[in-house]
Order: structure tokens, then sequence, then C-alpha cells
């Protein structure tokens, strides 16, 4: 006798089949309204983007509810549906609602917190976010979540941004020379009015006389002291910052908020992803390589009330509105990921007058300082760090074509640095220098004064110069936020089409496991070799200098 079916287990394996279908399908939909909302929001519907997110969030809840939240794919997709649901509601920013925008932007916070948190260790994310950002997360996404927070208030009311115009081809302690500035008003998060001015205006207008620091009295300043084209000479930021902020308080330009450092490296890579720019007034376009041609700074070539510059400078940030407003959304997307990228490698720099918000900036690492990420002690910086800072005081561009390796290795309590210059440019003919302006270097060499800093409980036991001792050698103690510091001085010139190798010795009373490496804003991709690794730096990382370190 045959035996009856048994139906309760195969009604169980139906519902089983089911139950799975359903929520697969499920899962599939939320996936492409998760893609949907993205679409609207690039588009900038914003009422698409945040029901579209809402209909998906529920999925990605509960997926990560199964997880438990340790899939950080899983993590990106539900943090990521928070943001794009509170998007929208941020428009309450420019109403009387001030208890929803609070709730919003704590909702937003959390959201952005969480996504910062599992962007770097998601492999879907890892395909599309450019090395340099995954690795300034990794360290600095707690710093840059709050960060978001504290600039929320700037979208309401007035605000002045003050953006300094450097020259990378004239090299500086935070980009390049300073040759211009923009004055940018904006109201209600709405750019209203941009004054571009260049520098020796401002500078004309100053009467005082200001001791310069050394280096700028020996090479620059000609017994002025220091004046407002050399006001960024202090390698930390914010202190640069605030001395130009002093020099423009004397041309009436007092109510300013933030200040923003770019130089022409960072314009010209930004260039590349946005195409030409043609300037219709001057029947000429600007790309990546005819950038600095174009807009040159040529120290002493402008005078006090000279319209030139500004005039065509003012032309190309019109245009530059214009293109950026009307491009593709994707050229849209990869400009804000490239200048993103530019500010997290601490080539574009950011300070504010107000002191709570300059202090997230310093701590998500976007202030240009040197000592603040590894020094504890607020009164002697005492982790172990190497900064070089190139001033460039040959009053020509030569430091374009000029190539940086660096050297670390370690022994016992004995550090020493190496670093190789190689000047690629060729030396002017005699017919182009019979054509140059007075204010023009008749040669191509690098004018380096270059300057080290190095902890306190370091102690630079030599300095040589393709094996010859540097002479005219300036030590002392500087101050930087995290604290007093060495820093050495002196000058070297590498004549064109030769290297030069400089090499620093220092002893310290302990071993060094690992260094921190400061990279110079404006300084191109240096190679830097340890004896375990080579690494290519882009931005201020952390380099182990023994076996065990390197282990990553």
């Amino acid at each position: 006798m045959r035996a009856p079916p048994n139906n309760f287990f195969s009604k169980k394996k139906k519902v089983v089949v089911t139950t799975v279908c359903v929520v697969g399908v499920w899962l599939l939909i939320s996936l492409g309204l998760t893609f949907l909302s993205a679409f609207c929001l690039y588009n900038a519907h914003l009422g698409c983007t945040q029901s579209t997110a809402r209909t998906a969030q529920p999925a990605a809840i509960t997926l990560s509810w199964i997880t438990l939240g340790t899939n950080h794919t899983v993590e990106v997709w539900k943090h990521s549906l928070s943001l794009l649901t509170i998007r929208p509601d941020l428009t309450a920013l420019f109403s009387q609602h001030a208890a929803k925008t609070q709730e919003n932007m704590q909702k937003a916070l959390v959201a952005a917190s969480g996504l910062l948190q599992h962007a770097p260790h998601s492999p879907f994310t890892r395909k599309y976010i450019p090395p340099d950002i995954l690795l300034y997360l990794e360290e600095n996404g707690d710093g840059l979540a709050h960060l978001i927070n504290q600039l929320i208030p700037y979208l309401q009311g007035d605000h002045t941004l003050l953006i300094l115009l450097q020259n990378a081809d004239e090299l500086r302690a935070t980009g390049g020379f300073l040759g211009s500035y923009a004055l940018v008003n904006i109201q209600d998060g709405v750019i209203t009015d941009v004054t571009i001015e260049d520098v020796y205006d401002a500078d004309g207008q100053f009467a005082g006389f200001v001791s310069p620091p050394y280096g700028v009295l020996e090479y620059l300043s000609s017994e002025d002291g220091l004046r407002l084209p050399d006001a960024n000479w202090y390698p930390e930021f914010p202190r640069s910052a605030q001395t130009i902020l002093t020099y423009l308080s004397y041309a009436d330009h007092s109510e300013i908020d933030l200040v923003i450092g770019i130089h022409t490296k960072s314009i010209e890579r930004l260039l590349t992803v946005l195409g030409p720019l043609y300037l219709p007034d001057y029947d000429t376009t600007l790309d990546a390589h005819t950038l600095t041609n174009a807009l040159h700074d040529e120290r002493g070539a402008f005078f006090p009330g000279s319209r030139e510059k500004t005039q065509l400078l003012s032309h190309t940030a019109t245009q530059l509105q214009q293109t950026v407003f009307t491009a593709r959304p994707d050229i849209k997307r990869a400009l804000a990921l490239s200048l993103l990228e530019e500010v997290v490698n601490q080539e574009v720099l950011l300070y504010a007058v107000d002191p709570q918000l300059q202090q997230g900036f310093e701590d998500a690492m976007l202030s240009g300082g040197i000592g603040s990420a590894w020094c504890s002690d607020a009164n002697s910086c005492t982790g172990s760090f190497f900064a070089s800072i190139e001033s460039n005081v040959g009053i020509n561009k030569a430091n374009k074509q000029i190539e940086r390796n660096f050297t670390f290795t370690a022994n016992d309590h004995t550090l020493t640095a190496t670093i190789t210059y190689t000047n690629n440019n060729t030396a002017p003919t005699a017919e182009e220098v019979a054509h140059q302006t007075p204010t023009q270097a008749p040669h191509r060499a690098y004018v380096n004064y270059q300057r080290v800093l190095f902890p306190p409980n370091w102690t630079l036991q030599s300095v040589t110069l393709n094996g010859e001792p540097v002479s005219n050698i300036y030590q002392q103690r500087v101050s930087l936020k995290a604290g007093e510091v060495n820093q050495v001085g002196f000058l070297i010139v590498i004549k064109e089409q030769e290297s030069s190798t400089l090499q620093l010795t220092f002893t310290t009373n302990e071993v060094i496991p690992a260094l921190m490496f400061f990279k110079q804003p404006g300084v191109p991709a240096v190679t830097l070799r340890t004896p375990q690794k080579e690494y290519i730096i882009t931005q201020s990382r952390l380099i182990p200098l023994s076996a065990a370190e390197s282990v990553e």
C-alpha cells in the first residue's frame, strides 16, 4: 500500500520558495529604486529623490538587521538611503522650522557618520572612490562627519569667502606665490557676487612695516619687511591665512568668514576634468597646459591700481561658472570628485575665522596643519614627523620642472633623510634672455630656500649637498598649533639639467618605528623609499620605517 504524500512538508517547501522569491524581487526593486533616487538627485528632482529613497529604505534596514550590521556594502546602502531621504528636507533651513531642521541635521550626521565609517571597506564603493579619498576616509571619516554638521549653518545668512589664488610654478609654503585673490559673497547658500583683486593693489594700501621671518629678509623682501605677496610664507595654512587677513583689513576687507587656499596645479587638474575653457573677450582658450602661461604672475610686473590681470581673471571666473553650470551631469560628478580629492590631499586648504569651525577643519585634517595629526602634547610636539618646505626665491618658474625623490633610513637612534632634486629645465638662450622683462630671472636654475621641520627631541647632526657641508644654516624653534618644533633653513641651488642630493642626519633618544611625512601643497606627487617599500606620496601620511611596522 503506497504511503500518502507528505503534504505538510510539501506546502512548507512551497512557502519557503515563495518567500525567498518575494524577498528577492523586493530587494531587486529596492535596488532599482535606489539607483532611481540617485538619478533624481543628479537632476535636482528633490521630491523624486526623497520618495524613491523612502520606498527603498525598508529593504536596506532589513538586510542590515539580518547581517547584524557587519556587511560594509549593506551599511553603505542603508546610510546612503538615509541621507537621500533627509536631503530634500534641508530646504527647512531657509524657513522658520528650526526644530525640524535640527532634527534633520542630527539624522544627517548619524547617516553621514555611518556612511563614512563603512565606505572605505565596501568592495562596491572601493571600485568608484579614488584611493586617496579612501585613505583619507579611513583615517579621518569621523572628523569629516562632524565637520558636515558644523558647516550647515553657513547655508544661512550672508558670508564672505576669501579664495587665495596661488601660482604653484613659483612654489611657496602653502602652495605657491600669492598673485591674486577672490572675494566671494554668499547669501543663504547662493553666490551673489565674485570680485577678483590683484595682490599688489591691496599691498599698496599698507604703509606699515612688519619684521620679516628669516628667509624672506635675505631673499625676498628687499628690506621692505614682510609684505602681502609673501604673507603665505608660514608652513601652517592657518597662520598664513591669519597674516593675510591682517593685511587685507587695511584694504577694507575685514568681514571675511572663510579662507580657501588653492593653487594652479589643482585648477589644472580640475580643467582636465571640465575640459577647455574659452574666453571670448580675449579670443583664447585655457586648458590644463596653457593655464599658467595665460594667467602668469610676474613679481613686479603689476602695480597698485592696475586692472589688466584682474579683468582677465574676472572673465575667467565668469566663464568657469557658466561652463560648470551647463556641464553634463557626469562631468559635474567627476568635477566634484576631483575637487574632493584636492581637498582631502590638502592641496586645497581651509581656514575659518570662527574658532569652533576652524577646530572642525583641523579635526578633519583639512586646514594644512603640520603637527596636529601626530602631536598630542600641547606644549611640545614629540611625535616622529618630517616636513620638507620649499620656497622658490629665484623669481622664476623653475620648480615646474623639478622632480623630487625622498629616501629615509632608520638605524637604532639615527635617522637619515635623503632628498634628490632633478632640474629638467634647459637654460634660456641668449635670444630668450634678451626678450625677458627686468623682473624675470635670466636663468632657470632652481633657487630654493629649503626648510625642514622636525621634532624638538631630534638633534640635527649634519646637512650636506652632493657630499659637501651646507653653509649658512639657520636653526630655530618655531611654534605650530601642536606645539614647538625645530626648523632648519638654508639656500640650495640646482642648475639646469642637473641633479643634486641633499642629505640630513638626525639623532634621537628613541627608536623611530614610523614617520609622519608631510607633503607640501603645490608639490607634485613624490616618490618616497624606505628599506622595506617604495611609496608614491600624494598626501601627508604615516610611513613605516621598520620591517614590523611595514606589514599592512
